[in-house]
């Protein structure tokens, strides 16, 4: 007898268990290398549509692997291959997209990043020419020393000593400081510190200057330390009073011009910009800005510029000073 007998089906390569394993590590992959390529590229540029993006992709992979599965388990290997082309597809497609989007992300953020450093340059340039500018008639000096006073490591060799009669050139406190207690003539006392590695001629020259304790302070200018010569511009506590004078070889013997003006700060403590433009036989004297007097005078021509303080003899006169600049 015999028996007809179907066909039997064609056994499988694969069990339905390894070939959803194979499609969850071929979609893990493809996920992976896009998701990676992705971040790479954009996430300098935009941190939040990266992971909106990685989202939408991880339900889009999730809802493939769903629906490969389903074919698979139920034989259907062609729906299988075409939706598993069809996320391939999608993904390079998407990761392009990404690709184009942080390039352009990119370039729009460099373009931006120049922009600002190039404004940020001009203003940095801008306010350094502000800052070197001379800003007294006739306006054309250049910067040629600026010592905010902290020490002495610029090298312009400011004095620093301590003499007997508690005279002394000293950096305290964040300034330079000059004291005086002992008189030259047994009434008067006075103190010069001076830039010992300076020496001009045509110069604008200021200072802040203040008073902390006796009586006056000042700058001099145009000075030769190993002679105790130079000229003196000082400002006195009370009244607003100032003076230019010349002592030669350490005698004093007068000023040259003196007055009082409105635009000095005359108490304790107080800070006044004190200023001299030497130009020639030409000297101008300035005052938190203001022009005091201008004369011409031909006792010194050329020398070092120097900080002072004076007073009575007998009391502690101190000044502090800052800020030390020069134009030529």
């Amino acid at each position: 007898m015999s028996y007809s007998m179907s066909p039997s089906p064609r056994r499988r390569v694969y069990s339905n268990g390894q070939v959803v394993v194979i499609v969850i590590v071929v979609l893990l992959i493809m996920l992976a290398s896009s998701m990676l390529l992705y971040a790479t590229v954009n996430y300098q540029f935009n941190l939040s549509n990266a992971r909106s993006t990685a989202t939408a992709w991880a339900d889009a992979s999730q809802t493939a692997f769903e629906a490969t599965s389903t074919a698979i388990i139920s034989g259907d290997l062609a729906t299988a291959q075409v939706v598993l082309t069809s996320t391939a597809q999608a993904n390079m497609t998407a990761t392009a997209k990404a690709y184009a989007n942080a390039t352009a992300s990119a370039q729009a953020s460099a373009t931006a990043a120049a922009r600002a450093t190039g404004i940020a340059e001009a203003n940095a340039t801008a306010t350094a020419q502000a800052l070197a500018r001379d800003p007294y008639p006739p306006y054309s000096g250049v910067l040629a020393l600026n010592d905010p006073l902290l020490n002495n490591t610029l090298g312009y060799g400011w004095d620093v000593y301590s003499k007997s009669g508690n005279n002394s050139c000293q950096f305290a406190g964040g300034a330079y400081e000059s004291t005086a207690e002992s008189g030259y003539d047994g009434v008067n006392a006075a103190n010069d510190c001076a830039a010992e590695n300076t020496n001009f001629s045509n110069f604008a020259f200021q200072a802040d200057v203040t008073i902390v304790n006796g009586s006056c302070a000042g700058i001099s200018f145009r000075g030769n330390s190993k002679t105790s010569s130079e000229y003196e511009f000082i400002t006195c506590l009370g009244s607003g009073f100032w003076e230019l004078r010349a002592p030669k070889n350490g005698h004093f013997s007068g000023n040259i011009i003196a007055g009082y003006s409105a635009a000095i700060h005359s108490a304790s403590g107080q800070t006044n910009l004190m200023a001299v433009v030497a130009i020639g036989q030409t000297i101008t004297l300035y005052a938190n800005g203001q022009e005091l007097a201008s004369l011409t005078d031909t006792t010194f021509s050329v020398g070092q510029i120097g900080l002072e303080v004076s007073g009575i003899a007998g009391n502690m006169n101190i000044a502090a000073f800052h800020n030390a600049e020069v134009w030529v």
